[in-house]
This record gives C-alpha cells, structure tokens and sequence, in this order.
C-alpha cells in the first residue's frame, strides 16, 4: 500500500511536490503477518529543484489543519524525489518473487503523482498499471465501514443488499 502527502496537485504540467511517502508491504495470507514498512521523507528543496510546484491552496489547507506540520514538512532535510523512487524501486525488488499490487486511496492520486515525478526525474515507477489497485473500491465492495463515518456502510451510504435467498442481484 502507498500513501503520500502532497503540496499541489496534478495540473496539466505541473507536478507536486511530495514530502511523504508511506509503503506497506503485506500479504493478504492471514497466516503471513510479515509486514514491511518505510516512510520516506523528501526535501522540499531538492523537490523544487527538480522541477516540482508548490500549490498555494494545498498550503494553506495544510496551515488549516497545523502549522506545526506544515513547517516540519516545508523545513526538514530528506531525499531527492529521483533517490526516495530509487528506494522504493529496491524495496519492490525485494518483493519481486511475491505478486505484488499496489494499493492506494486512491492510484488515480497517488500513483499518478509518483509517475510524473518519477518522469520529470527521469526514474520509472517499480509497478505496472495493472498493478495498481483501488482501496476505496475494496472498502465498497467488502461492505466495510469506513471509521471516518461511523454508523454507515460506506461515506454515509447504507449498503446495498441483494433479496434474501438471491447469491447475487444486479439491483
């Protein structure tokens, strides 16, 4: 599973700097909880010498909700955007004999974003796009409730049943 924290979004050419990534490695074997995992930190000013953007709107979201974290993720030393893909590239190869699949909320976000860096720094992504797999999708069709709206199957909606005695049911 991949997770990052950005400051801008995607924008025609414009690519956003990225000051987190979060990786997960597991296995969906509930007698394998072997796990890895790995918070890269990226410097904002090696990211802007790469040609990444700040988003003014992005940043001040960020103030809005600490500026605490806003300045630790704008002020602290870290990798440049072509190093922490290198990392997560070898961290993918150490999984390489497993089927890997990349999770994220969501890769139409997350996974863009890390292939225009990687673009823009000239470094491939370790996944291909048939890897990439959508968490919320997952939480939707599991019938899971999400935690950031407790009471409801999923983003406030109740679940869909299908008739009792009926397997499956296109609605």
């Amino acid at each position: 599973m991949i997770d990052i924290e950005t400051l801008g979004h995607l924008r025609g050419s414009r690519v956003p700097i990225v000051p987190e990534i979060g990786v997960v490695f597991f296995r969906r074997d509930p007698n394998d909880t072997e796990m890895m995992t790995a918070k890269l930190i990226l410097s904002v000013d090696k990211s802007c010498e790469a040609g990444l953007d700040i988003d003014d709107d992005t940043v001040s979201w960020w103030a809005g909700q600490s500026a605490d974290r806003l300045q630790d993720m704008l002020n602290r030393p870290g990798l440049s955007p072509a190093n922490a893909l290198n990392i997560l590239s070898k961290a993918f190869a150490a999984y390489a004999e497993r089927k890997v699949n990349v999770w994220a909320k969501s890769p139409s976000f997350d996974c863009a974003i890390l292939g225009a860096i990687a673009s823009k720094v000239g470094v491939t992504v370790p996944w291909k796009f048939f890897q990439e797999r959508d968490v919320r999708t997952a939480i939707e069709l599991g019938g899971i409730v999400d935690k950031n709206f407790p009471g409801s199957d999923f983003y406030g909606v109740k679940a869909l049943q299908a008739p009792e005695g009926v397997a499956h049911d296109a609605l």
